[in-house]
């Protein structure tokens, strides 16, 4: 875009300096010139820098020659010596309207090195020369703005200590886009040495330090063609990444997609029509339990040239057709490298299409009541002038991980860094891993479950994922703010279910939980800990219908089974009194499943009062543990 901008700036530019006389004396000077035109004009542009340079030596005051060495070198790419041209030629002649692009080119320069002062007097100066001009002023007040932005102290902050990874991870000649699981304990990222092809390696965190990374897996990785950016779901057990150019290819570059049991990776598969297009389509992100899929796009039907889309997997496994996630996200410019943080409630990713430090700047957009908010810049020193593409938020909001560009002894290199994030852009909400397996009470066969994490004051399924076939391994991540019910079942089992509220708590870390299912066989029970009641009443609270319904769905699907609700109590109270709320209480639940359409004769009820508590009670924590509901199987 930038080469196409230039030249047609050149072209206009030999044009309009026809009709104007030139800034030189010497004749052998302004013939030399002529001719540098007329090759210029036909593309012979070595030659025309020749031209050029034998007329300076004529007159090293010819501010014409100087203006279109710039605009040459400009077409090469080669910036800073276009950049001195443009000087030299300020310097000449600063008012000159005829050579009013120079400043703009210097502005620009300057603004993408991050001398944002400089970068100021020269779109002040230009904006002075075009007084006319309503188009190109708006875009030159725009990079004025965007200077006054970028020298606010108040985006900026000096608490920000990046810290370069060991060595041990940063060994490749680049390193890029990291993602971590949401335990923290494994780091994906992309690698290659200058003369090699990308792949994807894996590192784990281990005795307090980062383990030598392998390639992931030969099934994933091959020799012939690029394994680029990549996603992992927050167990690490699903991965998305990018390859181009690669055999059944749908586009330019396409998304693939693989699974993990125990320790093996499936082969990967196309992700499909659903997903890619015949354009270039990369650089995605998983949510935490690998439902949702957001990544970068160039097809038509968004809002500038790329931008941000987003697909999600039903309960069969199949993507819905990709979505773009459109304003205030995606803008008329460009959007790259999303990344969905583990608790689904901020997207990380860059965009030009904001007020910034310089070419793609990295933002965060949180998403409230559904709708995700207007981005906000992450600022310096995240930002700078240069292009930033990639930052990763794991799971605690506190702790980021980044690649970026640099030179050191071995040349040309990217590393990946590490830094604590300042308490403005820490997430209000942290998230933390709760993880362990999931086994057959009876046999502590290790099994595959399903695993529902549900808003019980919402009744929305935040998360959904299963444990490992192969070792019974779970992974659920867990956000404040909310009260949660997790359900964990599979056929020929009880459901089991766990509550925890964190709508107050500072939680922080990770939990380990083991999940025993018990066989459906008469006289199996469970406590259902997401049955909830006002103080002293046997009226149900709504937070109790996830859990209802999950009842409501295992009667359904073992269609023989016949169940008793037991009501129980602590022993605040007398006897008399606990035994009637008991009753009361398991027969609200009971008149609950009727009422939805569970057959009468599928169900009873019975109150047991305190005689049978699970926990002596001389806390209250415990006395809450002794007032619960269970169910238990009457007949199979």
């Amino acid at each position: 875009m930038r080469f196409l901008i230039v030249f047609l700036f050149f072209s206009l530019s030999i044009k309009a300096q026809d009709k104007d006389a030139l800034h030189t004396s010497s004749a052998k000077a302004e013939r030399y010139y002529q001719k540098a035109q007329s090759e210029a004009s036909r593309r012979n542009y070595k030659l025309a820098q020749q031209l050029l340079d034998e007329a300076i030596k004529k007159d090293d005051q010819f501010v014409e020659a100087y203006f279109l060495k710039g605009i040459i070198y400009n077409s090469y790419g080669e910036r800073e010596t276009a950049f001195k041209m443009y000087e030299k030629v300020i310097a000449l002649e600063p008012d000159d309207r005829k050579f009013r692009k120079a400043h703009f080119f210097v502005g620009m320069e300057e603004f993408e090195n991050g001398n944002y002062e400089n970068a100021k007097n020269a779109f002040q100066k230009y904006l002075f020369l075009i007084p006319g001009d309503k188009r190109s002023k708006a875009i030159t007040e725009e990079k004025i703005k965007n200077c006054d932005y970028a020298m606010d102290p108040a985006h900026r902050s000096d608490q920000i200590k990046p810290e370069r990874l060991d060595e041990v991870l940063n060994k490749f000649q680049y390193q890029y886009f990291p993602v971590l699981t949401a335990d923290q304990e494994y780091i994906f990222f992309t690698a290659r040495d200058d003369i090699s092809t990308e792949d994807i390696f894996v590192s784990r965190f281990y005795d307090g330090k980062w383990v030598d990374p392998q390639s992931i897996s030969p099934v994933i990785n091959t020799p012939a063609y690029n394994e680029g950016t990549c996603t992992v779901s927050g167990d690490g057990r699903m991965i998305v990444f990018t390859s181009c150019n690669s055999p059944g290819g749908r586009g330019r570059c396409d998304l693939y997609i693989a699974f993990r049991s125990g320790n093996k990776w499936t082969k990967p598969n196309n992700m499909g029509l659903n997903v890619n297009s015949k354009y270039w389509d990369s650089q995605p992100s998983l949510s935490a339990d690998g439902r949702h899929l957001y990544f970068s796009s160039d097809r038509p039907g968004g809002k500038g040239r790329m931008d941000i889309w987003v697909s999600s997997r039903d309960n069969l496994g199949r993507w819905s057709p990709a979505r773009n996630v459109g304003a205030p996200i995606n803008t008329s410019g460009e959007e790259f490298s999303p990344v969905l943080h583990p608790s689904n409630k901020a997207l990380y990713y860059a965009t030009n299409g904001y007020d910034g430090f310089g070419g793609l700047d990295l933002f965060y957009s949180l998403k409230e009541d559904g709708k995700w908010s207007k981005p906000e810049n992450l600022g310096a020193p995240i930002n700078t002038w240069k292009d930033e593409v990639a930052f990763f938020v794991a799971a605690d909001g506190k702790t980021a991980y980044y690649s970026t560009n640099e030179k050191d002894e071995k040349g040309a290199r990217s590393f990946i860094y590490r830094l604590d994030l300042p308490a403005r852009l820490q997430l209000k909400n942290k998230s933390y891993s709760l993880k362990g397996t999931v086994y057959d009470k009876e046999t502590k066969k290790k099994l595959r479950a399903q695993i529902d994490l549900i808003d019980l004051e919402t009744d929305e399924t935040e998360q959904s994922v299963s444990s490992d076939p192969s070792n019974g391994e779970y992974l659920i991540v867990l956000t404040e703010g909310a009260e949660y019910g997790l359900f964990v079942s599979r056929e020929g089992y009880l459901f089991e279910s766990l509550n925890f509220n964190l709508k107050d708590s500072d939680a922080s870390g990770k939990l380990n939980i083991d999940i025993a299912l018990t066989p459906i066989n008469v006289n199996a029970s469970t406590i259902m800990n997401n049955i909830f009641f006002d103080f002293g009443k046997a009226s149900l609270r709504s937070s109790s219908i996830p859990e209802l319904e999950k009842l409501i769905d295992f009667l359904r699907i073992n269609e023989n089974v016949r169940i008793e609700i037991g009501g129980h109590t602590d022993n605040i109270g007398s006897i008399e009194d606990n035994q009637k709320l008991s009753e009361d209480r398991a027969k609200a639940v009971r008149d609950f499943l009727v009422g939805h359409k569970v057959p009468l004769d599928r169900l009873s009820f019975k109150g047991y009062g305190e005689s049978k508590p699970v926990a002596d009670n001389n806390s209250e924590e415990n006395r809450q543990r002794n007032r619960r509901i269970e169910f238990t199987v009457l007949t199979k």
